[in-house]
C-alpha cells in the first residue's frame, strides 16, 4: 500500500488552474489607516473622559453629604477605613488613548493624570488632622478615613 510521496513537498498548480489577478487597484479607496485610527481612537477616548470626570469627583465631593458623612463615622466611634467616597472602576484592562492597557489602580492614575502620593497629598489636604485612605478594592475606588 503505498502512502504517497515523502521528503520535501512543493505544491505546483497546473498550469493555467490560478485565477487572473490584479496588477494594481486604480479605485478609490474605502478606508484608509487614519479613518480606522478615528474610529477606534474616539470612542477610547469618550470614555477615558467619562471615568476622568467620575474620578476627578473625588477632589470635589459635596460638602454637605461629606460632612454628613464624616458626623456618621463620629457618632459610630471612628472606625478605621471608613468610607465617606467610592466609585466603580470598569474591569478587565481598558485600552487607554496612549495605546497601553491598563487595568485598576493604572487605569484611574492615567485618567486623572497623576501618581498615587499626589492624589493622596491632595486628598490629605482637604481634610486636615484626619488620615485620608485612596484604594481600589474589587473594583470599587475608595476614599476612606481613618484617625
Amino acid at each position: 500500500m503505498s502512502t504517497g510521496p515523502t521528503g520535501p513537498f512543493r505544491f505546483q498548480p497546473a498550469a493555467g488552474t490560478l485565477p487572473n489577478l490584479p496588477t494594481g487597484f486604480t479605485g478609490t479607496a474605502l478606508v484608509s489607516i487614519d479613518d480606522l485610527q478615528t474610529a477606534v481612537g474616539a470612542p477610547i477616548v469618550s470614555s477615558q473622559d467619562k471615568y476622568m470626570a467620575q474620578f476627578q469627583s473625588m477632589f470635589t465631593m459635596d460638602p454637605e453629604s461629606t460632612k454628613t458623612a464624616l458626623v456618621q463615622w463620629v457618632q459610630s466611634g471612628s472606625p478605621p477605613m471608613f468610607p465617606i467616597w467610592t466609585c466603580i472602576v470598569p474591569g478587565g484592562g481598558q485600552l487607554c488613548s496612549d495605546g497601553v492597557f491598563r487595568n485598576g489602580l493604572g487605569f484611574v492614575l492615567f485618567c486623572l493624570n497623576m501618581s498615587q502620593d499626589s492624589v493622596e497629598s491632595t486628598l490629605s489636604a482637604m481634610f486636615p488632622g484626619i488620615t485620608v485612605t485612596f484604594a481600589l478594592f474589587s473594583g470599587v475606588l475608595t476614599v476612606a478615613v481613618s484617625i
